[in-house]
């Protein structure tokens, strides 16, 4: 991660159309079917009586945007949840700052930096607990969806998204205590924290050849 996703521009829920008294919830990437947005809102939607006010905010463009859009209608949710379309990267990072929660359901990624770029903007997440996120966020020995920086629900489990959507939303003590997890675990992957790892090996080897 370069610097610019640690440094913090200020922007409130405002800017997203949200009063203080109201959850902002954030997702960003390509609206594919193997992002599984349609589980997010689908979850959302399941268990929206028992939340706290909440809007859903998506920043992404993709194949799947009109059915997206079809299922928010058709689950009554056109006013709690909307689709920005591509946005710049920057006003990306600047969404995730001003959530409550970033919500990351896909199961495909590799790698899933967004998700450390979340945190990196002081911003706990709620995941699928699949390929390198998984890999990234799992506690050993963690129970009930407890994750590093966030919580890990089962991929392409509706049921364990909403269970973990009514527990997190429904506690600021609880999301607050992650905030600094979050922030410990994104700095592990600033490029700064990189290079001397990658330094380290090297030194390493240095050692292993001359010996």
């Amino acid at each position: 991660l370069n610097a610019e996703v640690f440094v913090k521009s200020g922007v409130s829920k405002a800017a997203y159309g949200v009063d203080k008294d109201t959850l902002l919830l954030s997702c960003a990437g390509r609206t594919g079917r193997e992002k599984k947005m349609d589980l997010l809102i689908e979850a959302l939607a399941q268990v929206d009586a028992q939340l706290p006010k909440w809007k859903l905010v998506i920043a992404g463009d993709g194949p799947e945007r009109v059915r997206l859009q079809t299922q928010i209608e058709r689950l009554g949710l056109k006013a709690k949840v909307q689709i920005l379309g591509y946005i710049p990267r920057a006003k990306v990072l600047d969404l995730m700052e001003a959530s409550d929660l970033f919500v990351f359901p896909s199961v495909t990624e590799t790698q899933g930096m967004v998700v450390i770029e979340a945190m990196g903007r002081g911003t706990p997440v709620l995941a699928a607990d699949a390929m390198g996120v998984g890999y990234m966020m799992r506690k050993a020995d963690a129970s009930g969806g407890d994750a590093r920086g966030g919580w890990l629900a089962k991929a392409g489990d509706v049921d364990d998204y909403a269970r973990l959507l009514v527990q997190v939303l429904n506690d600021k003590a609880l999301r607050d205590s992650k905030i600094i997890e979050a922030d410990a675990l994104s700095r592990d992957y600033a490029a700064e924290a990189i290079n001397a790892k990658l330094a380290g090996f090297y030194r390493e080897a240095l050692k292993e050849t001359i010996q």
